[in-house]
């Protein structure tokens, strides 16, 4: 199994096991930088070290986000369920 594009938060050991793994982000709220966590929202701020760091997963049928916004926005896809806009 492939493991890219994953945001994982506060986990404890911050460690993401098995699979082939690429492009994923390990930290805090605070350093992986939501718009809004304590509210649910997980969109990125403008700031967040995500943004334009995952694999292009195009060819995988990654088309869009969870909101349906098409990716890639920037340079690269965004790491996480959402692409910044």
């Amino acid at each position: 199994a492939n493991i890219q594009n994953n945001i994982v938060v506060d986990s404890g050991t911050q460690d993401i096991k098995g699979g082939t793994q690429s492009n994923n982000l390990t930290g805090t709220v605070v350093n992986i930088k939501f718009a809004n966590p304590a509210s649910n929202d997980y969109h990125l701020l403008s700031t967040s070290p995500a943004i334009n760091a995952g694999a292009n997963l195009g060819s995988q049928g990654v088309i869009s986000d969870f909101d349906y916004v098409s990716r890639p926005q920037g340079s690269s896809f965004d790491i996480g369920a959402f692409e910044f806009k």
